[in-house]
């Protein structure tokens, strides 16, 4: 059973009480890309899983209903897609999160640095944590898979 409801702090917040069984961390080494419908997305540009560096955005969808989450990757793939320029040094994914369980945003700031981020299993699905110092967001659904990867140059120093 879940419930909705906006609390008095202004954040909306679904929530399901289950235990989470089976974690797989955001470390060198993690497999994340397991937790995908889809993990070859990764696979292919990897030769072990990135870590997840920065939260970009956060769309929610009624339909669904699912979020998506644009992250940055911590480095560049080990084998590019020849489509990507040569100068590019950077790799953004966006995740999907198909029937969406729980989220719950408790702050959202203009830098979006994680301390910690990683995708586990549960019982209901993948669970979902992001934190830095000025954001967390995290979640249960019943999938995950990429919606979309892209490579792109970075000129800050």
């Amino acid at each position: 059973m879940s419930a909705g409801c906006i609390g008095s702090n202004g954040h909306v917040r679904w929530a399901v009480e289950e235990p989470v069984v089976d974690q797989i961390c955001n470390a060198p080494g993690s497999d994340w890309p397991s937790l995908l419908l889809r993990p070859q997305a990764i696979l292919s540009l990897y030769r072990s899983a990135p870590c997840f560096s920065t939260l970009h955005e956060v769309i929610l969808h009624r339909d669904g209903p699912r979020a998506d989450l644009r992250l940055e990757l911590d480095r560049f793939a080990d084998s590019p897609p020849r489509r990507w320029d040569a100068g590019f040094n950077r790799v953004q994914v966006v995740l999907r999160f198909d029937g969406l369980r729980e989220i719950d945003i408790q702050r959202w700031g203009w830098q979006g640095a994680l301390t910690d981020g990683f995708l586990e299993r549960h019982q209901h699905g993948v669970r979902f944590v992001f934190v830095g110092a000025d954001v967390s967001v995290n979640g249960v659904s019943a999938d995950v898979d990429i919606q979309r990867v892209d490579g792109y140059m970075d000129e800050s120093p």
